[in-house]
C-alpha cells in the first residue's frame, strides 16, 4: 500500500512540475483536490510563479484539507481567481480554518479579483467571501453571481450578510 502512493505522489509531482510554468490554469475541484497539496508543500513542490489567473471550473471544498489555501501559498503572483461552480457546502464548517499566520502571499500583494459563479450562499461559500474580504489585500473587485434558482428574497438575505464584512482594501468593490 505504501509503495502504490508514493507511486501516486510522483505522479502527481510529475503533472504539477509540468503545470508550473503556466500563465492561466483552467482545473477541476475534483482534479485539485485529488492533487491534495500538502502542508509540506514547500520543501518539495515547484512554485507557480507564472501564474495570474486561476479557474476551477466544478465544486470545490474551501475549507477541507486546506486545498486550496496549500496551493494558493505556492502561487506568489496570483491576481485573478475564478470558482465556476461554487463550493461544496459542508454542514459542519465554521471558518476556512485559515490564520493570519498563513495567508498566502497572492492574497495580500497580488489578488485584484476574485469571482463565485452559481452562489448559494451556504455557510462554505460565506465563509469564502469572508475570507477574501478580510485578507486581500489589493483586492479591485469581487464578483458574485448568484443561482438562478435562488430566490431574490434569499439573494438579498444573503447579499446584505456579505456587504457587512470587513474589507482589507479599501477599493474594493462588491459586484452582485
Amino acid at each position: 500500500m505504501c509503495l502504490c502512493h508514493k507511486r501516486i505522489s510522483q505522479l502527481q509531482l510529475g503533472v504539477i512540475k509540468e503545470l508550473s510554468n503556466v500563465k492561466r490554469l483552467k482545473i477541476s475541484g475534483d482534479t485539485f483536490e485529488e492533487l491534495l497539496f500538502p502542508d509540506d508543500l514547500f520543501t518539495s513542490w515547484p512554485m507557480f510563479h507564472k501564474l495570474v489567473r486561476l479557474e476551477v471550473t466544478s465544486k470545490i471544498s474551501f475549507s477541507k484539507d486546506k486545498t486550496l489555501l496549500n496551493f494558493l501559498r505556492i502561487s506568489p503572483n496570483l491576481e485573478t481567481i475564478v470558482f465556476a461552480k461554487g463550493f461544496v457546502a459542508h454542514q459542519s464548517s465554521t471558518d476556512s480554518g485559515w490564520t493570519a499566520a498563513v495567508v498566502p502571499q497572492c492574497m495580500l500583494l497580488r489578488l485584484k479579483s476574485v469571482k463565485f459563479c452559481k452562489f448559494y450562499g451556504h455557510l462554505e461559500e460565506v465563509n469564502a467571501v469572508k475570507t477574501f474580504l478580510k485578507n486581500a489585500g489589493v483586492l479591485q473587485r469581487m464578483i458574485i453571481r448568484f443561482r438562478h434558482s435562488l430566490s431574490t428574497d434569499e439573494q438579498n438575505k444573503v447579499m446584505k450578510k456579505l456587504l457587512k464584512f470587513p474589507r482589507s482594501s479599501a477599493g474594493c468593490i462588491i459586484e452582485i
